[in-house]
């Protein structure tokens, strides 16, 4: 019995990290979907927006994914944290 509970665990907790079916691209715990319109940039955990309408991405070798749309930008660090920033300077 306590076998049973212990995979079920192990494959729920794998489950949510997978790609859903909407995902185009999963980076840890943030994945880019596809929802009716636009590419969105959102938080697996807690299916928070993190970036609407999002234009492109790069997947760096040091582990950063930058993430753009037409004003803003997201650098997810590891798969784990991000920092969103705007693209458009100040006057």
């Amino acid at each position: 019995m306590n076998l049973i509970l212990i995979f079920s665990v192990i494959f729920i907790k794998g489950a949510s990290h997978t790609p859903g079916k909407d995902d185009f691209a999963v980076f840890g715990k943030f994945a880019i979907s596809r929802p009716p319109v636009n590419y969105d940039l959102y938080h697996k955990d807690n299916s928070k927006t993190v970036l609407e309408n999002v234009t492109g991405y790069y997947e760096s070798s040091d582990s950063q994914v930058y993430v753009q749309n037409n004003s803003d930008f997201v650098v997810i660090n590891k798969g784990t944290s991000y920092e969103k920033s705007s693209l458009i300077g100040e006057c």
